[in-house]
């Protein structure tokens, strides 16, 4: 009996002392402001990426949450606590603040489309694509638009960021029909369609109607992705907290819009440039990435802005644009965003050609530094390098860069929440989404291992 005591004593003791040496390794990581090990994942907040995780009796709060945000900067309040399971995320509300945060949200350039009663009664495609609408036609354009207002709203990447947009849709007959999807300050979705454009429509129908809030709480906006065709959709996806009856008395799926997988789309042009010259309110550029964007319109273009303050001569900038240029020098362009960049950086460049359904980058039975192919799909694939444009292949097959190397930023942008990823069921291959392609290393149980880059609607079993 005796023994058996003693045995029970020595096992209990060695499993406290794990529980120490566990506890004391997390405690010590939490001090440094590092993630746990020995926990599992509880949640993540929709506040911009805070982690929550579970240990053997204590609790770890990993915050990543959005304190100020624009257009060029998001300012983060990150943090690590640790502390008893009865611990909450709310305990710390004294340590961040949302004020500055909320304030400059409402300046989300993208976010200020005119009201709907405000717009002219022939409201016309190319209008709604100078205004940064997703325009749904034949073609689909500003479908970068689409991509950073689900990165904005989306549970999927945590950020829970107010902001609009504006989808216009075109019938057989050829009316317009507008439609606004919104995640407010309130914290809810609201759809408003816009039918009083529908000629085929009768009276009563030509009006504009809202719809009923939608917690975003409860609700998520994205895009389901199919093999045929893409929708856009309102999505029930957190319902822990609601009864049976609540759950039933609730839409599960709201839909939005739909497009089809084979439809070609025309994102916003951009391009890379110096800052030449600072004048009150707008900008002169010179462009050093683009030999076609010279060829086809100029080397300068001018632009107002309201921050010119914020710019130097010399800055390094990402400049996207409407598409439309007047004709004069230097050339004159509507900018819709304004990003400072990096010429230490390599950045690929996603440029969407429909006529290339497939084309080789690297083919390994030529290049023997790989044992893998690389593919771009739909799409023309550049690099830039120390703020020269060149094709991935040529930068691929010169060595200036490897695919490790590109492969090894994804992993770090995405631990660093600039990116999301996807695993695979198929032995573990990989799809990371940046804002306008995507990457998808493979690594199936078959033995694929080969890299393809395409649009951010680009599934790997296509």
């Amino acid at each position: 009996m005796k023994k058996s005591l003693k045995i029970i004593l020595i096992v209990l003791l060695v499993l406290i002392f794990l529980w120490g040496i566990c506890f004391l390794v997390d405690y010590i990581r939490a001090k440094n402001n590092k993630s746990p090990i020995f926990c599992i994942l509880e949640t993540t907040a929709n506040d911009g990426g805070t982690n929550i995780y579970l240990g053997l009796g204590y609790k770890v709060i990993d915050f990543h949450r959005i304190m100020e945000y624009s257009e060029d900067n998001t300012t983060y309040y990150d943090d690590v606590k640790i502390g008893g399971w009865n611990m909450k995320y709310e305990d710390f509300e004294n340590e961040y603040t949302v004020k500055d945060f909320n304030n400059n949200l409402n300046d989300n350039k993208n976010y200020k489309y005119a009201e709907l009663n405000e717009l002219p009664q022939i409201y016309s495609v190319d209008q709604a694509i100078t205004d940064n609408c997703l325009v749904i036609t034949n073609k689909i354009y500003n479908k970068n638009r689409l991509d950073e207002f689900n990165r904005n709203v989306s549970n999927r990447y945590g950020n829970n960021i107010p902001d609009k947009l504006r989808i216009l849709m075109t019938t057989i007959e050829g009316q317009v029909i507008i439609t606004d999807v919104e995640l407010r300050d309130d914290g809810n979705f609201y759809i408003t369609r816009d039918y009083t454009r529908d000629e085929y429509s009768s009276n009563e129908d030509r009006v504009i109607k809202e719809s009923n809030p939608y917690s975003s709480k409860y609700y998520t906006f994205m895009k389901s992705i199919g093999n045929d065709s893409t929708e856009l959709v309102l999505a029930l996806y957190n319902d822990s907290e609601l009864s049976n009856e609540q759950i039933d008395n609730m839409e599960k799926s709201i839909h939005i819009a739909s497009y089809s997988k084979n439809m070609q789309y025309q994102n916003s042009p951009s391009f890379y440039a110096n800052i030449s010259r600072i004048y009150d309110n707008s900008l002169e550029v010179t462009v050093i990435d683009n030999e076609e964007e010279k060829e086809k319109t100029s080397d300068k273009f001018s632009f107002g802005i309201d921050n010119p303050q914020d710019y130097s001569i010399g800055d390094f900038v990402k400049v996207t644009y409407t598409g439309m240029v007047l004709e004069s020098y230097p050339a004159q362009i509507d900018v819709i965003k304004l990003e400072k960049a990096s010429k230490d950086e390599k950045v690929l460049i996603f440029e969407p050609e429909y006529e290339i359904e497939k084309e080789t980058i690297i083919d390994k039975n030529v290049n023997k530094d790989y044992d893998y192919n690389v593919y771009s799909i739909n799409g023309k694939v550049s690099i830039l390098i120390n703020g020269e444009k060149k094709l991935l292949k040529d930068a691929l097959n010169n060595g200036e860069i490897t695919m490790e190397e590109i492969i090894d930023k994804a992993e770090d942008d995405e631990k660093n929440k600039k990116i999301v990823s996807d695993t695979y069921l198929d032995g573990g291959s990989k799809r990371y989404e940046y804002s306008d392609y995507v990457i998808i290393k493979c690594n199936t149980l078959s033995g694929n291992k080969d890299v393809y880059i395409g649009n951010t609607d680009y599934l790997l079993n296509e």
